[in-house]
């Protein structure tokens, strides 16, 4: 609920601190006294357009503070959070501060946090709404008619199936979509997607063939000097491999010789002849190893030519392919998936399409009850507000809900239903209500609404603007009572010209000029019981007050 407003040089208010309550609140005055300025100042804090002309004349700015109790409000509290601007400290309070100024752009400050208008009007559409001439959110707005009634027609689980299926319906479109798209192209590449694969296949890839094959040519490139170090080495090793053999031969004649005069270097030579044996072996198994390797080099003498074509081969594919050697096996694996995704298209897109059609089965199952609900309720509704409209004196108007059928397959997340509330006035063709009625019956036609709503949950703070336009008396009496209901509930703001409303008020307020300093200024007040009974004794009789006016008043008070 809105608990004060602070104005600062706004037309003709100078300063202005407003301390609201719950409850029913009436703003009383003369006509041009100021009370739509009030209404101005507080649609700036809900993110209404602002106009320079609002701003007053002792300078060249204006501002407004907004205070806000939304410690019930979980709608406001989300989307505050959302946004990061819910004082964590205290969050059941919000202020909202707007800064108008020539030459300049609006300036918008959320819980001291400086944001845009649009941002401002989302979360001011969570805590105010104006009924009224030129009341353009709310219950006027088309947009907002089907989730009344759906709140009404207590549609809250079907809806959230219906939602869950509408976003599977769409991401199977959207697959199904894509598969479509992916067939197309890739039927189009078949042809060349299978001379790849033949084209890579009969190359015949081996791993790491290219590292392979560059040291194969360069083994053959420098075949004569590997070929003459190689066979220098090996008769070197083989001759010393000889001249080990001819001393282990020398150790072995020698043996009577060790045993009679050196028996005490037995051992030593035993030792000797064991080494020989084993430098022996080593040596035998490097030259074998060593004439191997010539035999292979040797042999390969006509294949330089076949490594240098297979390795030119090898190169101009990777270079046909844009891609590295190592990657001509992907390019084999990535085009096989594309024709698998061509043979396999029919099978994955039939599987979609069912699912789709199941979907939207499911979907137009729950769109239908949805349907037969809100026929049912928009009956009891537009019963309802009737009902509510005769006790209001306006027994020549009637209320209508018109539904509208989308055709399917198109779907929406709330069915298939459009949804308009229409009236007609003294038995003329139905249209919407905006069209058909004054600034004072539109205002009469919400009361009516959001009394037949009531036990809906509603926008914490309401203000109904010349809701008492052309009516007086029985009639006067009826919307006050109204008022009062809806005020057991929601914060209920007024601005009336008529006595019968304005006593049935917790808060009265009243609106007046004065002159000062040469100045014509707006001021408010919020009056106590005595200047209250004045006042409404003013509403009753006019400029002059009799004794008679204020004992009506007071009596009027005494039984509202």
């Amino acid at each position: 609920m809105l608990k004060s407003l602070s104005i600062n040089n706004i037309v003709l208010i100078d300063k202005a601190e407003i301390a609201f309550t719950s409850g029913l609140c009436v703003l009383t005055g003369e006509t041009g006294s100021g009370k739509s300025i009030l209404l101005d100042a507080l649609g700036l804090t809900i993110g209404f357009r602002s106009n320079l002309r609002l701003i007053g004349n002792d300078e060249n700015r204006a501002q407004i503070l907004a205070e806000f109790d939304i410690s019930k409000n979980k709608i406001c509290q989300g989307l505050l959070k959302e946004y990061e601007m819910l004082d964590v400290e205290n969050p059941g309070q919000l202020r909202i501060r707007r800064i108008i100024q020539e030459n300049s752009a609006s300036r918008v400050f959320i819980n001291d946090i400086a944001c845009g208008v649009n941002l401002l009007a989302q979360i001011g559409e969570t805590l105010v709404e104006i009924h009224g001439q030129h009341d353009q959110r709310g219950l006027l707005n088309p947009s907002t008619h089907l989730a009344i009634l759906d709140e009404f027609a207590d549609n809250e689980i079907l809806l959230d199936e219906l939602k869950k299926i509408y976003e599977n319906l769409r991401i199977t479109e959207a697959k199904i979509s894509d598969l479509k798209s992916k067939k197309e192209q890739a039927q189009k590449e078949k042809d060349y997607l299978e001379h790849v694969v033949k084209e890579l296949e009969d190359a015949d890839l081996k791993p790491d063939e290219e590292v392979k094959l560059t040291s194969e040519k360069d083994q053959l490139i420098g075949k004569e000097k590997i070929l003459k170090f190689l066979s220098e080495l090996n008769n070197h090793i083989t001759e010393a491999s000889s001249q080990l053999i001819a001393a282990q031969r020398i150790l072995l004649r020698s043996n009577n010789i060790i045993e009679n005069f050196l028996p005490e270097k037995k051992e030593e030579f035993e030792k000797l002849n064991d080494k020989i044996d084993q430098q022996t072996g080593e040596i035998d198994s490097a030259i074998s190893s060593f004439e191997s390797f010539i035999k292979k080099i040797s042999a390969a003498e006509n294949n330089l030519e076949e490594i240098e074509e297979r390795l030119f081969f090898i190169r101009s594919l990777a270079r046909k392919f844009n891609t590295q050697i190592a990657e001509l096996p992907n390019i084999i694996l990535d085009a096989k998936e594309k024709l698998k995704l061509i043979s396999n298209q029919e099978e994955i897109t039939t599987n979609l399409e069912t699912q789709h059609s199941t979907l939207l089965q499911q979907y137009q199952k729950i769109a239908n009850e949805l349907s037969k609900r809100r026929k049912e309720s928009a009956k009891i509704l537009s019963q309802k507000v009737e009902e509510e409209l005769k006790f209001l004196k306006m027994e020549d108007v009637k209320f209508s809900i018109k539904l509208t059928a989308n055709p399917l397959p198109l779907t929406t997340t709330t069915g298939l239903d459009h949804i308009r509330f229409t009236a007609s006035t003294n038995k003329n063709p139905f249209d919407d209500i905006s069209k058909i009625a004054s600034g004072g019956e539109l205002s009469r036609f919400m009361l009516a609404l959001k009394v037949a709503l009531t036990g809906i949950k509603s926008i914490p703070t309401m203000i109904f603007d010349e809701i008492d336009v052309g009516i007086g008396g029985s009639a006067a009496d009826a919307v006050g009572r109204r008022l009062k209901m809806l005020s057991e509930n929601l914060q209920i703001l007024v601005v009336t010209h008529q006595p019968q409303i304005a006593a049935k008020a917790e808060t009265h307020f009243k609106i007046s000029k004065i002159s000062a300093d040469k100045k014509i200024r707006t001021v408010i007040h919020n009056l106590d019981s005595k200047n209250r009974e004045i006042e409404i004794a003013r509403m009753l009789s006019g400029e002059t007050i009799s004794y008679e006016a204020v004992a009506a008043a007071k009596s009027l008070i005494a039984t509202s």
